[in-house]
């Protein structure tokens, strides 16, 4: 179904898929955030596919596996009070301390597996993958993006955070040059602390990725800017590539 969305299976996820011609340039694959479902970030297909009309694109938003409740779905378990009583304790700085990504592997396991499926499927380069996520699918495409052997063409981290700090860095510095990165984060974010994005942009500075911070007056939100600079995004990858 060429320029509709449709539903369908990803590999072991459900999920939603919106692609703009038969063959593909890049396959930008986009993680909801705790709590919503892939519904949730399929709008914005269609407005990025038209900042870059010149390139065909196979947009996948698959939905999380743990279901809270009807039409609510997580990556992994998460405690909200208790993250947010340890920030009101210890302060955002330390929100994630001692945090471990074995708590992820399942749903890194399911997503590296779509991956692996899209790539085949179209005959894809790493460098044509783009992995994108908001609040806590963002931590996950992270995750795949610092985790993965090879590089991929882009990472967009929609209101995220420097979840995994013992780990993270070190693997940030393996990738260094070679990673690409957009991170939006708002100044006024009531869930995810700005200071969290901060530090999160201060982990790929020091690696030396490839990044671009867009810091926004709103709260844990995607504001509209990110739309034109996903696109943006996209031509700095064909144009290099």
């Amino acid at each position: 179904m060429i320029g509709s969305p449709y539903r369908t299976k990803l590999g072991s996820l459900n999920g939603i898929v919106f692609q703009t011609h038969e063959d593909v340039d890049f396959c930008v694959v986009m993680m909801h955030g705790f709590g919503a479902n892939s519904d949730d970030l399929a709008s914005l297909a269609k407005n990025i596919a038209n900042t870059v009309s010149e390139f065909r694109i196979r947009f996948v938003f698959p939905e999380a596996p743990l279901q809270l409740q009807p039409g609510s779905y997580a990556w992994w378990s998460l405690d909200i009070q208790q993250l947010m009583m340890k920030m009101m304790q210890d302060g955002p700085d330390h929100l994630f301390k001692g945090q471990s990504d074995k708590i992820m592997k399942d749903s890194q396991r399911r997503i590296e597996e779509l991956i692996t499926s899209e790539m085949r499927k179209f005959d894809l380069q790493a460098t044509q993958v783009i992995l994108s996520g908001f609040s806590q699918g963002s931590w996950l495409a992270t995750q795949v993006a610092l985790s993965s052997k090879v590089t991929y063409g882009g990472l967009v981290v929609l209101s995220g955070g420097l979840y995994v700090p013992e780990s993270w860095p070190l693997k940030a510095q393996e990738k260094g040059r070679n990673l690409r990165v957009l991170q939006t984060h708002g100044t006024m974010d009531s869930i995810l602390p700005f200071r969290q994005g901060m530090l999160l942009e201060n982990m790929f500075k020091a690696a030396g990725s490839q990044h671009k911070f867009i810091s926004f007056n709103g709260d844990h939100t995607i504001p509209r800017e990110a739309i034109g600079e996903i696109g943006s995004l996209l031509k700095r990858i064909k144009d290099t590539a």
